[in-house]
Formats: structure tokens, sequence, C-alpha cells
């Protein structure tokens, strides 16, 4: 589904609520993968019992409504043979597994990732003219899961009990009994795994699996078998937590007047994934809810099941959907009622009960109505966005008043003003630019808020946020390095694709060595996030090379773009991955085959929506093409050239300014070898026409940035998105995150540069 890019800029900021990267369907056993014999009594023989006991679900393309049904099915209809043959391979159920299963396909993969990810969400909504989702689709969505999680671990039942078990197999396996909320499954698949592999981490999950299931003393057993690497602390720590949350929920309640034990011990229950037994012990207060703010704050987090998109199964609703039917169902407005007046009321203002009030009551609510569409008018729409934000950023300091860590949450819809009132104020064609006393002011405020709250995790993204927002213009590594280890996750992944951004641009090899390996150290797991896995990989391969572009690195380089054009894989990497790999095909000299690549991908991908980031890209691949064609030929062709390559931005719009700074100095480029030909064989000739399309530093700077432009002065094209979201959860509370996508392209930078 394509969103409207909301901040435009270098790094197009995005706002985006609830989306997670889809995990990754389950590998093939290998030889290394294979279960011993002496587990064959364990968990895997329980677990294959249990998968084949499961009932028997009807198909899953059955719960399809029927105006997408027929849109699918007039669609499938209109296709050729062999296009419809494709639908039925294993590589477009990865891609299309509703289309997939509905033109006859039956890859396991489908029903995994229709069972897990939002999937039919989207193709059922690509399906439809409706702007919003019907309560057909809705309910559509939810049922096609559970009946793809049954019949995928149905399925799986025997390949679990035999020999060729994997654990990527129990892991595929766990993520789907999620979707039918079954623990029990969830603890045996995690416990074949440590059985395939006992690694500490594997251990932790276990202990966590355990734990949901408030068995404490298998979690602690877990636990204790997973060592005590110092890598793994923070994770032992969360898991050390979870143990007490399930003594906490057991702890016997003084009298049935106890309230505020009731309260702790329904959280701990919330907290563990427990939400009926959490009903169970707060339900005799719920009626005091309207007058208690910690009661209503966890009351509410009962009724939604911990979840802002409590209409599906946990990654199965896409943010349309969770939009829509956060604002239509009856549970949300409930809780927001109750929030608000127990707000308003004063009591009960823990830390927990008013960081829940913010995001179910403000910060969730503005999220979701970013993607809603109502004003159809630009400036309307961007009046009614600047009064929702200052809105949150009063509620937020509001709630920071009564809960002083929540000042990281001020500061991070801060930088979410700053950066759309650049916005604004930026003109066509050129970058988004945070003015230089805000820029001083939010640097000042993170500096501040790091100082006094160094270890909190809110403050920690807020800090990331001003660091992000700011990469083109300063070197921020010096704020970015006050800041402690994170442990695996966004947080420390974005530190180091920042310290990495930074380090190649000031031409720190120490630091940029140091930020490689510590990033390769916390790469997503893949089955989990394959796309952000795959991201992060091209981009280590690209920095490779934009600090060292030595046989090797060139070689490395190569070998992650091939890997991504000729898989399965989404088109902006695949686009992406076209322009490394034929920038170092034009830096070896080898110009045709440069050519024959860009020419394959323009005509394989085409035209892409306008203002996406596939768009931007392919602006690249047609001018990189052109280029090509252009330096191949003869002189008379290449003033033709000359023309083709001033249409390539015909009624193209706004165009980011990454792209509009290559296109100039591809035409300087072109008009400066055509003017050179004229010179003969006189060199004085050659260097005068050579020095007029020369183009200076200080011109580059002006239009990137003093950091995006040095690293473009070192041979990378940057380029890249932004993302500054908020989740929340009953588990993990409000979660701003900082999403760095960067991109180093390796194409050939255009001659007229003058590196000086």
């Amino acid at each position: 589904m394509a969103r409207e890019r909301l901040l435009p800029w270098l790094f197009g900021v995005i706002l985006a609520g609830c989306g997670a990267t889809p995990p990754a369907p389950p590998k093939a056993a290998t030889a290394t993968q294979r279960a011993s014999p002496d587990s064959s009594d364990g968990a895997r023989s329980r677990l294959s019992r249990l998968l084949r006991e499961l009932p028997p679900a009807a198909p899953a393309t059955d719960a399809i409504p029927q105006p997408e049904r027929a849109a699918l099915q007039t669609w499938l209809a209109s296709l050729g043979d062999e296009a419809r043959a494709e639908l039925r391979t294993p590589a477009v159920a990865l891609q299309r597994p509703l289309a997939h299963l509905l033109a006859g396909g039956t890859a396991p993969a489908a029903l995994y990732l229709l069972a897990t990810t939002s999937f039919a969400a989207d193709e059922l909504m690509g399906a439809t003219a409706k702007p919003a989702p019907s309560a057909e689709v809705v309910t559509a969505v939810r049922e096609i899961a559970v009946r793809a999680a049954t019949q995928y671990l149905r399925e799986r039942a025997p390949e679990v009990g035999s020999s060729q078990a994997s654990a990527d197999l129990s892991r595929s396996v766990e993520r789907a009994a999620r979707t039918l909320d079954r623990t029990d499954l969830r603890l045996l698949a995690r416990q074949l795994v440590v059985e395939l592999e006992p690694k500490p981490e594997n251990w932790l999950d276990v202990a966590r699996a355990a734990a949901w299931s408030l068995d404490d003393r298998l979690a602690a057993r877990a636990l204790k078998e997973s060592g005590d690497d110092p890598a793994l602390a923070a994770e032992r720590s969360t898991v050390q937590q979870l143990i007490a949350e399930v003594a906490t929920a057991r702890a016997p309640i003084d009298g049935s007047g106890d309230k505020a034990g009731s309260i702790r011990a329904a959280g701990a229950l919330l907290h563990l994934g427990q939400f009926a037994r959490a009903r169970e012990r707060l339900a005799p207060f719920a009626g005091q809810a309207d007058g208690d703010l910690a009661l209503a704050a966890t009351w509410s987090l009962i009724e939604l099941e911990g979840s802002i998109c409590p209409a599906f199964p946990p990654g199965v609703g896409n943010e349309l959907l969770c939009a829509a039917t956060w604002f239509s169902d009856r549970r949300v407005q409930q809780a927001q009622q109750r929030l608000a007046k127990a707000w308003a009321g004063g009591q009960g203002r823990s830390e927990a009960a008013v960081e829940t009030y913010l995001g179910l009551a403000h910060i969730v609510p503005w999220t979701f109505s970013l993607g809603v569409p109502s004003l159809a008018e630009a400036t309307a729409r961007a009046a009614d966005f600047r009064a929702r934000l200052d809105a949150l950023s009063k509620a937020s300091s509001e709630a920071a008043r009564a809960s002083e860590r929540l000042q990281g949450v001020v500061l991070f819809v801060d930088v979410l003003g700053a950066a759309f009132d650049a916005t604004l104020k930026r003109k066509p064609n050129s970058r988004v630019v945070i003015d230089e006393a805000t820029q001083r002011t939010l640097i000042a405020r993170a500096e501040k808020l790091l100082a006094s709250q160094p270890s909190e995790p809110l403050a920690h993204s807020a800090v990331l946020a001003v660091a992000a927002s700011l990469a083109q213009e300063r070197d921020m590594s010096a704020l970015v390095d006050r800041l402690p280890p994170m442990g695996p996750g966004h947080r420390e992944r974005t530190r180091q694709v920042l310290r990495l951004w930074f380090g190649l641009a000031e031409g720190q090899g120490e630091r940029v060595t140091d930020a490689k390996n510590k990033l390769a150290g916390v790469l997503p797991d893949e089955a989990q996030e394959p796309l952000e896995r795959a991201r992060i990989v091209l981009l280590l391969a690209e920095g490779e090379v934009a600090s060292a572009p030595t046989e090797r690195n060139v070689a490395l380089l190569q070998h992650a773009a091939r890997t991504l054009l000729e898989g399965p894989a989404p088109i902006d990497l695949k686009l992406r991955a076209a322009l490394d790999f034929a920038g170092l095909l034009a830096r070896g000299d080898d110009l045709d085959k440069a050519k024959e690549l860009m020419t394959q991908v323009v005509g394989t991908f085409g035209p892409q929506p306008p203002g996406s980031r596939e768009a931007d890209l392919m602006l690249l691949c047609r001018i990189t093409l052109v280029s090509l064609l252009a330096r191949t030929s003869g002189a008379e062709e290449r003033k033709e050239y000359q023309q083709k390559l001033a249409s390539v931005l015909d009624g193209v719009g706004d165009i980011p300014a990454t792209v509009r700074l290559y296109h100039t100095l591809a035409s300087k480029e072109l008009v400066a070898w055509v003017e050179s030909e004229r010179c003969g064989r006189t060199a004085a000739c050659k260097a005068r026409a050579a020095q007029k399309h020369e183009v200076l530093a200080r011109e580059i700077e002006l239009a990137l940035g003093a950091q995006s432009s040095k690293l473009l002065l070192r041979g990378a094209l940057p380029a890249g998105t932004l993302n500054l979201a908020f989740n929340f959860s009953a588990q993990a509370g409000l979660d701003p995150v900082v999403r760095l996508e960067p991109r180093l392209l390796a194409i050939e930078i255009p001659s007229v540069v003058r590196r000086r």
C-alpha cells in the first residue's frame, strides 16, 4: 500500500503507526540444523502431537468477502496462462500469498505469511476501490489469519515430528501459534529450538515463553541455562523481570478491598499476556476506574488486550486497517473516555499510568489520524497536522510534569514539529533544513536530557531523533557517542547507523570499522525482520566500498546486490541494488554490462508511484542509463542524449535534492563532453571546457548539507529515509522509534565534481 510522503526531504520523514517488517517463511532444514536422535522423546513429539490435534480449518481463501473476491477473480481471469502459472510458484507466494492460493498455489510460505503478517490486509485493500476498509474486510483479515495459521500448523506436524525438524521450522511454528494465542504450542516450539540449538539466546526464549505460561520454575531453570554472557545481560534482566511478574501475578490479595494489590497483580498478568486472568483479577474494581488513573489505565489495556490494533492477531493488521478499527472500536472509545475522566480527577497518576494515558489518549490516535484521509486540500491538511501536533506537544508536556521520564517523549514530539515546520518552508527541489537556531536548541535539550536521564530509553530515542534529523547538516557523533550501548533492538541499530554515517563523512576509519562491526552484531533476526536485515547488510556493503573501494569490498557489494536482484525482494531494494551494481561496473570501465543492466531494470520495473522511494530510485536509474548511453556513443549522438537527459525529469514535479543534484551533475558532464569534442586535439580548449562546467564542493554542500556533501565527495551518492514513529503495547509501553535507512549508492560520480 503506497503512503503519501508527508515530509519529502532527503531523509523524507514518514510517520508510521503500527507497521512491522513481516517475518520470513521458514527455511528448509539443513544438515547442521537437524535434530539429534536424543531429542525424539522431548518437545518434538509432544509438539507434533498437539499440532495434529488442531481442529481442521476451512480454506483461508473462502473467507474473502464477495466484492473483493470478484475483483481478484476478474484480475486472475485477465491473466494469460503463463502469468497464472507464475502466480502458483513459491517465489510469488512470498510477494502475493493470497493471490497465490486463489490461483491454485500450495506453497506453505503463503499460509505462513497470511497467518503472521499484513499481506491479507494489503491484498484485500488493493482489490477494492473503497478508501477505507469495510467491516467485512476487517472480519475477513482476522479469519484468514486464523485459518491460515491452523492449516499451516497442522501441515507441519509430520515434519516437526521427524528427523528433518529444524530450528527455523520450529520458530515459524512458534510465530504461527501466536496468531492462535496458543502459549502451550509457543513454549513447546521454543523448547524444540533449544533442543536443536542449545544456545544461550534460545534458552532465554524458552524462559520468556515459560513465564508467559506462568511456569516460573521452568523459566528460572531456562534462565540459569542461558549462562552469564555479558552481551546478553540486558536480555537476562528482562527475563528476570518477567519471572518476577509471575510472582506478582500469583501474590495473594489482602481481602476483596485491596485495590492496589489487584492493580499490581492484573498489571503483571497483562504484561504476561494473560488478559482473561487479568480481567478476572481486576473485575471487582472496574466500576471505580473513572476516578483512578492507575486503575483506568490497567483496565483499558486489558480491554484492548494490550494492543493498539486489538481487532487482529499480532502483526496481521496493516496501518490502514488498524487506524480504521481504532476509531470505530467501541472498546477504544470507552477506554479514551475512561482515561480522560481519570486524568481530570488527578488520582492514581503512577508513572506507568501516566505513560498509558499519554499513549492511548493522545499519541496513538494522533499517529493513526495521519493515515486517515479526511482533508483533501493540502493547506487544510497541513493546518490540521500542525494543530494535532500542537495538541500532542501540550499533552506530552503536561504528562511529563507528572512523570519526569516522559521528557524524552516531549523532545521527540518537538523534533517532529521542527521537521514539519522546516518542510513547510522548503523550496521545491531542495532539501529540508531545520533553521540554525532550532538546531542549536534541539541539541542543547538533547544534551541536557541525556545528562539528567542517562539510562532512560525514552531519552535515548529523543537523542537519536535529534541526531538523525540533523544528520545531513552536522557531525552529531559527539552526542551519539554519549549514548550507552542499548543491546539488540532498533535503538542500538540506529545508533550504529549514525556512527557509520558520520564516520564515513568525516573520514574516521576507526569509527567506521567499529560501527560496522557493532552494526553487524545487532543485525535483526532473518526469520523475524528479513527486509530490515537485508537493508542493513546492503548498507554495510555500500559502506565498505565508500570507506575503501578495494577489490575485496567491491566484490562484497556486488555479491550483496546480485543476491537482491536475483531473489525475492521489494522493488526499492532491487532498484538500489541495481544502481550499486551498475555503478561498480562503470567504475571498472565495464560500461556495456552496466548499460545492459540499467536497460533491463528500467524496462522491467517501469514508472513507480509518484513521490515514493521507488520513484526516486527509478529516476536515478533513468539518469544513469542515459549517461551510460551517452558515454558509449559518438559525438553526434551525444547531442541527442543531452535532450533525452533533460527530459528525464519532465512532468515529475517536486524532486528530492539528491536526485536533482545528480541530474545536474550528469547534465553538466554531458555538456562538457560535447564541448570538449569540439576542441579536437587542442588541450587548452579541452581544459577550458572541463573547467567551465565544474561543480564546486560548496555548491554540493548547499544542495545536500555539510555531512551529505562530504559523503558524495568521497564517492557515494547519499540518500535515504528517516522514519519517526510511535509504537505502544502493554508490555513495552510507549516506544518512540527512530528508523534511519540511509543509502550510500555506489553510483559513479560525474567527473565535473571538483573534490576540493
